[in-house]
């Protein structure tokens, strides 16, 4: 018996499924301005991601372990968010979510709803900028859904 990845990584045809050979992230699905638009603020949003995820490590004070744990989600997942981008091959096989539009519209809104600060809050610099992230990410989210009604939508006919 092989399993999905083991067809994946040595090329079964006879087994492989359709829906992991062909990818919707491309300019044929979104249109070529709006992919290259889509494109640019996911590097921004995840190297912002990565970013902040760095500046809350380094930032100090009390320790607890969500001071400590949170940061290195935010670094491991904004690192995600741009191999994805750059169609890394480790991402088609561990996290193939990321391949589709919905997959990555619901992992935008998770991000965003981790890295979005409390609304009394939002005036400190750090807290201002993960607020412009998620509101990036939660735009990004957004788009992908409307991508995902169409494809869908196209397919009916």
């Amino acid at each position: 018996y092989m399993g999905w990845y083991q067809r994946r990584v040595h090329g079964d045809t006879k087994h492989n499924l359709k829906a992991f050979d062909h990818n919707l992230m491309n300019e044929e699905t979104f249109g070529k301005g709006c992919y290259r638009f889509i494109r640019l603020f996911n590097l921004i949003s995840g190297s912002g991601l990565a970013g902040v995820g760095v500046l809350q490590f380094f930032a100090g004070g009390a320790f607890n372990l969500l001071h400590f744990f949170v940061p290195f989600y935010f670094i491991l997942f904004g690192l995600l968010i741009l191999s994805a981008e750059f169609d890394f091959e480790f991402v088609e096989l561990y996290f193939s979510f990321l391949k589709y539009p919905l997959g990555r519209a619901i992992f935008n809104i998770y991000m965003a709803s981790l890295i979005s600060p409390k609304i009394s809050e939002i005036m400190e610099p750090i807290n201002l900028i993960e607020a412009i992230i998620g509101a990036t990410l939660l735009g990004i989210a957004f788009i992908y859904l409307i991508a995902t009604c169409i494809e869908k939508s196209k397919k009916k006919k």
